[in-house]
């Protein structure tokens, strides 16, 4: 392992950093960087995070389980599961790192990120089960990989999340249903792929509903919504900062 990393200065015009909903974030994203393997990669568990990253600074578990949720929200990390332990990667990582040696680095211990190993996370305590866990735990992503699982079970948890999706998108207005379906395509316009997975689909709607079953002025829900996708974001932490801010100025 390498004693640090290379920040550019392009980290301060950042828009993603921006996102952040505070600085306790931002500066566990740049500090974690230091700590990442030659493919970007570190542990995901706030507890172990805590203790290497954050280790004199008296921050509980919950705010740096808060900061990985929201910087994996926006995009920043991708966390992924391997033999039932957790880690995150950095998507932009080597081609941030322009003096990267990686031949004369080792891995630290720490598994490579692999496509389909994201974790399946949404909003605690919202909706149905999923594949059999809980809604609210960590879960793998499914589609799992065929030497865990055979066709047809690949074929039953895709029809299983997409039943999810329709019924939850269901539970909305059918003027914020389409605004919805604007948010999630502005959220796969960020990636770099151009793409977005089922899970993640059913993740941003997911928060967005814990958001709008509880919400009394439905016409603000709406107005934020509208502010967030004329931004070109699928960001819920904007979304929200965009609501708060709509609460506080009296907007109805």
């Amino acid at each position: 392992m390498a004693q640090g990393r290379m920040l550019l200065k392009t980290i301060s015009m950042s828009k993603r950093m921006a996102l952040l909903s505070d600085d306790t974030s931002r500066l566990l994203y740049t500090w974690l960087l230091s700590h990442l393997n030659k493919e970007g990669c570190f542990y995901a568990d706030p507890v172990i995070v805590k203790n290497i990253v954050f280790t004199r600074l008296n921050h509980p578990v919950e705010k740096i389980k808060e900061c990985l949720d929201e910087m994996e929200d926006i995009g920043l990390i991708i966390r992924y599961k391997n033999n039932n332990e957790e880690y995150l990667y950095y998507p932009d990582f080597k081609e941030k790192q322009p003096n990267l040696r990686e031949d004369r680095e080792g891995t630290g211990g720490i598994p490579f990120y692999k496509v389909n190993q994201e974790i399946y996370r949404t909003t605690p305590g919202e909706l149905q089960e999923l594949d059999g866990n809980k809604t609210g735990e960590l879960q793998e992503n499914s589609p799992l990989s065929k030497d865990k699982l055979s066709k047809d079970k690949l074929n039953i948890n895709k029809d299983n999340i997409l039943s999810q999706i329709e019924n939850l998108l269901n539970l909305f207005s059918s003027d914020i249903k389409e605004l919805i379906l604007e948010y999630i395509d502005c959220a796969r316009l960020e990636n770099k792929t151009k793409q977005i997975t089922d899970q993640k689909k059913f993740r941003l709607i997911n928060e967005l509903y814990s958001v709008y079953r509880v919400d009394e002025n439905k016409d603000r829900f709406k107005q934020a919504l509208q502010i967030t996708i004329n931004k070109g974001l699928g960001s819920f932490p904007y979304f929200k900062k965009v609501r708060k801010n709509l609460e506080i100025r009296g907007i109805k």
